[in-house]
């Protein structure tokens, strides 16, 4: 199939080694990681939530982004934080998997600590994001998270808000852990309770990494950037 083609876009590392392998000898291969509206993601004006608040953003799942591996990080520092609360803003595209994770929550025992929202209209989106103490994306280990390059973190980069993330794909190309994110392996739920907890404990130095990280998105992921 990539033998018909002169030349492609790809996303990430693992896709443009994929295409030059299988395609023409002359194949011209040109990297283009995922793109952010990083005006319509700005730094909000407007107060961040009263209480910490952790946020995912997304498609409720955990074979892809791992919210039940965030779930359980939560529950973990949640007796001895018991001011924070997990948001989860999203369902899935065709009826709800929100009564499922609701009981996930009860047998951890956080029902009364995780919000779910639901979904949101696109245009709502940085609205939500903005009023997170700490983003996360906690994508297990996958031949999706290896090949794809998440749209969702440079989405998340661009509000200035700390980000925790796994070291899944091309992250690593462009994060650095604590100097504009936060890195944890992936499938490693105390790792990724650890580094919550950090950024909750430590704010000042949390806001100067998000505050980097914005900086990444608008370098490397503005669609002004990868669509010149």
């Amino acid at each position: 199939f990539f033998r018909w083609f002169d030349a492609a876009i790809a996303i990430s590392g693992v896709l443009e080694r994929h295409v030059i392998k299988y395609g023409s000898r002359k194949v011209a291969v040109v990297r283009a990681p995922v793109m952010v509206d990083t005006d319509a993601f700005a730094p909000s004006a407007q107060p961040a939530a009263a209480a910490p608040a952790i946020m995912y953003c997304g498609l409720l799942n955990q074979e892809k982004d791992g919210v039940v591996s965030l779930m359980r990080a939560f529950s973990g520092l949640a007796n001895d934080m018991p001011d924070v609360r997990l948001i989860l803003v999203g369902d899935i595209y065709e009826g709800s998997r929100i009564p499922e994770y609701r009981a996930v929550a009860e047998s951890l025992g956080v029902e009364a600590r995780v919000v779910f929202v639901g979904r949101v209209r696109r245009s709502e989106v940085p609205e939500h994001l903005a009023r997170a103490s700490v983003l996360v994306l906690a994508r297990p280990s996958s031949a999706q998270a290896d090949a794809g390059m998440p749209t969702k973190a440079a989405e998340y980069l661009a509000t200035g808000v700390p980000m925790v993330i796994t070291r899944t794909g091309d992250i690593v190309e462009y994060l650095a852990d604590g100097a504009n994110a936060y890195l944890v392996p992936p499938d490693d739920v105390p790792a990724l309770e650890m580094a919550l907890r950090h950024v909750l404990l430590h704010p000042t130095e949390a806001q100067a990494v998000g505050r980097r990280g914005r900086d990444v998105a608008l370098r490397y992921f503005d669609y002004r950037v990868v669509g010149a």
